[in-house]
C-alpha cells in the first residue's frame, strides 16, 4: 500500500510540473471579435523561432494580416502584434501552451476594452 501511495504522489508531481512544448510551424485559428458573440474568424497562425523569441504572423481569411514578435515563458507565449494593411493599429495577444499542440488565448487591439478569444491547433511544421 505505501508503494501505491508513493508512486501515486510521484505520477502527480510529475505530472502537475509538465509545461508543454510550444511547436512552431502552421496552426488553424479561430477567434472573436468579442467576449460575448459577434463576428467570429478562421485562418492560420505561423510561429517560427527569432533568436530566443518567435516571429508570429496571423493570415486572416483573403484580405488581413497581422505581424508580430513574441516571448515563451513558462507555458505562456506573450505577442505585440501589428496589422499589416493598417499598420497604426496594433495590439497584445496572450496564448496558454496546451496539451497536443493547442494555443488557447485572448487578445486586445491598442484601443481595446475588452479581451477576445483566439484557439489554436498545430497543423503542420515549416520550412526556415
Amino acid at each position: 500500500m505505501k508503494k501505491m501511495i508513493f508512486l501515486m504522489a510521484a505520477l502527480f508531481l510529475v505530472s502537475s510540473a509538465h509545461a508543454w512544448t510550444l511547436k512552431t510551424g502552421t496552426y488553424a485559428l479561430s477567434g472573436g471579435n468579442s467576449s460575448w458573440g459577434g463576428s467570429s474568424y478562421q485562418g492560420e497562425l505561423v510561429v517560427a523561432p527569432q533568436g530566443e523569441n518567435y516571429s508570429v504572423v496571423w493570415r486572416i481569411g483573403n484580405r488581413q494580416a497581422q505581424i508580430g514578435v513574441g516571448i515563451l515563458q513558462d507555458d505562456i507565449l506573450s505577442v505585440a502584434f501589428t496589422d499589416v494593411g493598417n499598420p497604426t493599429f496594433w495590439g497584445v495577444a496572450s496564448f496558454r501552451v496546451k496539451a497536443f499542440g493547442e494555443l488557447e488565448g485572448m487578445w486586445t487591439g491598442y484601443d481595446g476594452t475588452t479581451a477576445k478569444p483566439e484557439y489554436c491547433v498545430w497543423k503542420s511544421y515549416s520550412t526556415y
